[in-house]
């Protein structure tokens, strides 16, 4: 299960997974698609995927309580983020929180993420990049469960309640001088 979670526009390059997806699913027929979310191009996403969502291989889910998120994360064997633009992505954060591995283009937050040992990167915009690296990548459900484990220990060694309130407390002292 290939899966994306965040809002349905062209910033956010869901449109080059779904065109993406739409190629590979004819020699991966046992792949699907699970998009999560809504916004301005999911007709368009819809028209691409208009033959794998009616053959049961592609699902959207427009809405979605962020407190459910988790049990839909933890649905996917890979989460895609192809953003065209991003500063850092708490989708990202979140998925590896589950222990999903990560595929997102080489562009902002997504790069030192990855290089957590946590996903991939593919070339930013380009939906070649894209189809080759899930073709790569999805004959590797070994290294794929591999990876969501070592990124979900680094998202949970680092951004646990523990170890922020350890970084604002070493920030207080460094910065402002104040001792405990």
């Amino acid at each position: 299960m290939v899966g994306y979670v965040g809002r349905l526009t062209h910033l956010k390059g869901v449109d080059l997974l779904a065109s993406a997806f739409h190629e590979i699913s004819r020699a991966l027929s046992d792949v699907k698609l699970l998009i999560v979310g809504r916004g301005p191009e999911e007709n368009f996403i819809r028209s691409v995927l208009v033959e794998e969502i009616g053959h049961g291989r592609g699902h959207i889910e427009p809405d979605v309580d962020h407190e459910r998120l988790s049990d839909w994360y933890r649905a996917m064997d890979l989460l895609v983020m192809p953003s065209r633009y991003e500063n850092f992505s708490n989708t990202i954060l979140e998925a590896m929180a589950c222990g999903i591995p990560l595929l997102a283009s080489d562009v902002g937050g997504n790069k030192p993420l990855a290089e957590t040992g946590g996903g991939w990167l593919f070339e930013a915009a380009s939906m070649s990049s894209l189809v080759l690296s899930l073709n790569r990548i999805l004959g590797t459900k070994a290294e794929m469960k591999a990876r969501g484990e070592v990124g979900c220990r680094y998202i949970r060694g680092r951004y646990s309640w523990a170890s922020s309130a350890k970084r604002l407390e070493e920030i207080m002292i460094s910065r402002l001088g104040v001792n405990r």
